[in-house]
């Protein structure tokens, strides 16, 4: 095996799962995992190189971009976001008051 956990940012003992039944039991301090995120770290484990790591997470990546520009288009025809809506949310202030520390 060529990535190491910490290429992947995942738990130390994430890939040496690959050759193990990978279950919900299996994994350390009780973590619970779905099925969609089982099935992605067994692919990960098939993974050889950081490329393919990569192009994984472009594909990934690609998908939630296409995902979120769908639910935006549905808002604008719904008429639930508009042009006013736009400007609103560009001039907002979101950001937590900065505090200065005192010494």
């Amino acid at each position: 095996m060529f990535l190491s956990s910490k290429m992947l940012h995942l738990p130390k003992n994430a890939l040496s799962l690959q050759h193990q039944s990978i279950n919900n039991e299996s994994l350390e301090q009780g973590t619970q995992l779905n099925e969609a995120q089982l099935s992605l770290l067994r692919l990960l484990g098939r993974m050889k190189t950081v490329e393919q790591v990569n192009e994984l997470r472009q594909v990934i990546s690609s998908y939630y971009a296409k995902k979120a520009t769908e639910e935006m288009d549905a808002l604008w025809e719904s008429g639930e976001w508009s042009e006013e809506k736009n400007e609103s949310v560009l001039k907002e202030h979101l950001r937590t008051p900065y505090q200065h520390a005192r010494s």
